[in-house]
């Protein structure tokens, strides 16, 4: 089960039923959230990585496999400059 009722408290805080902690198993106490309203009776709740860096090292790393990232930014810039003078 993917959804659950929750009453929201006096303080306008609620407790994530433990159903839906185990699915979303990166929400755990201590953990930063973000939380974005969608509509007048909807939100969002997202666990914000504990290090963007960690989170995302290693992305894309097939892309530039075989590409020597030196040389392709220094084409880039030639480009730019040939943009520029344009």
């Amino acid at each position: 089960m993917r959804d659950a009722t929750v009453t929201v408290g006096p303080k306008s805080q609620v407790v994530i039923p433990k159903n839906v902690r185990i699915i979303a198993d990166k929400i755990k106490p201590g953990r930063k959230v973000s939380v974005r309203a969608l509509s007048k009776s909807s939100v969002i709740i997202e666990a914000r990585p504990a290090s963007w860096a960690k989170e995302t090292y290693g992305m894309h790393k097939d892309i530039w496999k075989g590409v020597n990232a030196v040389s392709f930014i220094n084409l880039l810039r030639q480009e730019w400059k040939q943009k520029l003078n344009q």
